[in-house]
């Protein structure tokens, strides 16, 4: 109960479905469990005739796919999530923002845990906060 798994369906070995799912490391398997079930009923309604799809929520992602996904970094899945907080020095944040991701990406790929999964926050002032997540599914290897 790592929240994590990947699966293959086939008929025969030139028709073949790869499916992953990956729960958020810091939640509990009863809402991975529900995170999944749901995703698994959304991405069916919303991309029906679909050969490769992904749904992400705030607490898992599930994918699918024609051809193996499995152990292969890919970057095609990533997404934005946009904030309109006005920040008064763009080239500071910037810095601080790479900084911290570069942090973050060593510390979610190096955990010790099948989870890799790892949060770093730092401040941009006083007042405001920067929170960052990342996490890697297990079957990927550290290089």
């Amino acid at each position: 109960a790592d929240g994590f798994a990947n699966a293959t369906a086939s008929k025969n070995p030139l028709d073949s479905t790869y499916g992953l799912f990956l729960c958020r490391g810091d939640i509990a398997a009863a809402t991975c469990g529900d995170c999944v079930s749901n995703a698994s009923k959304q991405i069916l309604s919303d991309c029906p005739k679909e050969k490769d799809s992904i749904i992400w929520y705030d607490e898992c992602m599930l994918r699918y796919s024609n051809h193996s996904i499995f152990s292969v970094e890919q970057d095609a899945s990533a997404f934005v999530l946009m904030n309109k907080v006005n920040i008064s020095s763009p080239s500071s944040f910037a810095q601080l923002l790479k900084d911290t991701t570069d942090e973050l990406v060593e510390s979610a790929a190096s955990d010790g845990s099948r989870k890799r999964f790892a949060v770093k926050d730092a401040d941009i002032s006083s007042s405001k906060q920067l929170y960052t997540l990342a996490q890697c599914t297990p079957d990927l290897t550290l290089v």
